[in-house]
């Protein structure tokens, strides 16, 4: 260790480092097959089967739908939920519900969550005609006002990329006027 070193007692300066997290993607064919197991054994409950059984590959045998379940998360290393998550999406939609969807807020800025205020006066002066750069500018000014949580107000690409998603597009000037 350096001399200059400080070494931190304090729990909340280590909760502080942001460490990238382990994200593991199953394409929609390794779901398949870890959630066919689990469907051939509920099969095997709903016809009337006394006491179905699963057989691990260890040799072990498992009675309920739970430790089915249980086991093929361990085997594919995901959450439990998660397989539960995964058998729902592919009763209700078959196959196509095991690929990933979008994200619902996609491409609309989580700077404008929860700020009603701000989302109605950047909407109303867009319909109203005003410009983009002149409602960043006002939004800018007034930002601190609405907002004392001391954050930050959004860029001029984020309130455009804002628009774009949220308002409908304003009609041009010259294209308004009637040619006779």
């Amino acid at each position: 260790m350096s001399e200059g070193a400080i070494i931190s007692l304090d729990p909340r300066a280590s909760a502080k480092v942001k460490r990238p997290r382990l994200v593991r993607t199953h394409a929609p064919k390794s779901r398949l097959r870890c959630i066919l197991p689990i469907l051939r054994f509920r099969l095997r409950q709903a016809s009337g089967e006394r006491r179905p059984i699963f057989i691990t590959h260890l040799g072990d045998e498992l009675f309920t739908l739970t430790n089915v379940t249980r086991h093929q998360a361990r085997t594919f290393r995901v959450q439990e939920r998660t397989v539960f998550r995964w058998v729902k999406r592919f009763l209700k939609s078959g196959y196509r519900g095991l690929f990933d969807s979008p994200r619902r807020d996609r491409g609309i800025a989580k700077l404008f969550a929860n700020r009603d205020d701000a989302v109605a006066l950047v909407l109303l002066m867009h319909l109203d005609g005003v410009g983009t750069a002149v409602i960043h500018k006002r939004l800018v000014e007034i930002w601190a006002r609405l907002h004392r949580d001391s954050s930050r107000p959004p860029s001029y690409a984020t309130l455009r990329n804002f628009l774009k998603a949220m308002a409908p597009p304003t009609p041009r000037a010259d294209a308004t006027k009637v040619r006779r």
